[in-house]
């Protein structure tokens, strides 16, 4: 392809090539499973070398598009593996992975501890698919009150989210913002480390502990019988 006609099929294309003093540019396609993403070339090749330049840009795009199908797919599996199919949330695993080092770097860190309220009684009464849309509806609450990167779901009806490097009054405030959106529909526990040697176990077991209570508080007010936790 020569620049004049570059210019007459893209004006984008001539406008960056010209100040590079390019007048000439042999290019490939890069396509993945038939879309094309992008291109390469070579810009102002011999013209001997024209028929030999082309043969290696075949070979060289089926290089490049390999190793972006490889990417993609090693990115997939790791989507995968660190989260929860059902909500789009981070899994255990990934909370495991996430906070094995020392707390300093992250303080203050605090954790909120979350239950739904009532999957069993929806699942018994509307079907299993209903119960997956509670699920599936507190967990978007709860990303969009604490951000995706931040809310895990352990299994079942519990959640929890890690929010590091935040202050006492921005926590609560989105402690009160998480209470007001899921109402009756959650029990949560929450706690903020308050030095900096605090060990994550000990904030989990402080977040869980209240969270239990609340629960406890929950069917006390309803009068609906806890037959075992999590209902």
């Amino acid at each position: 392809m020569t620049l004049k006609n570059a210019k007459k099929t893209s004006g984008a294309i001539y406008e960056r090539l010209k100040p590079q003093g390019v007048n000439t540019l042999v290019t490939g396609p890069i396509k993945i499973n038939g879309k094309m993403v992008g291109f390469y070339g070579v810009d102002n090749p011999p013209e001997e070398k024209l028929h030999e330049i082309s043969n290696e840009i075949d070979m060289i795009e089926f290089m490049i598009s390999f190793m972006i199908r490889l990417r993609d797919n090693a990115d997939a599996l790791e989507h995968s593996a660190l989260y929860d199919q059902l909500t789009d949330c981070k899994n255990r695993k990934a909370l495991d992975w996430a906070y094995t080092e020392k707390l300093e770097k992250y303080f203050p860190l605090a954790v909120v501890m979350c239950d739904l309220n009532g999957l069993k009684e929806i699942n018994d009464q509307k079907g299993h698919d209903a119960g997956d849309k509670f699920i599936v509806q507190a967990a978007q609450t709860l990303k969009s009150v604490f951000g995706k990167r931040n809310v895990y779901r352990l299994g079942g009806d519990e959640f929890i989210a890690v929010l590091p490097d935040i202050t006492h009054p921005a926590f609560q405030k989105l402690l009160e913002t998480a209470k007001s959106q899921l109402g009756d529909t959650a029990s949560l526990g929450a706690t903020i480390s308050g030095t900096k040697d605090t060990d994550f176990e000990s904030l989990l077991k402080a977040a869980d502990a209240e969270m239990y209570e609340n629960k406890k508080q929950y069917y006390i007010a309803t009068g609906k019988e806890r037959r075992k936790h999590g209902l």
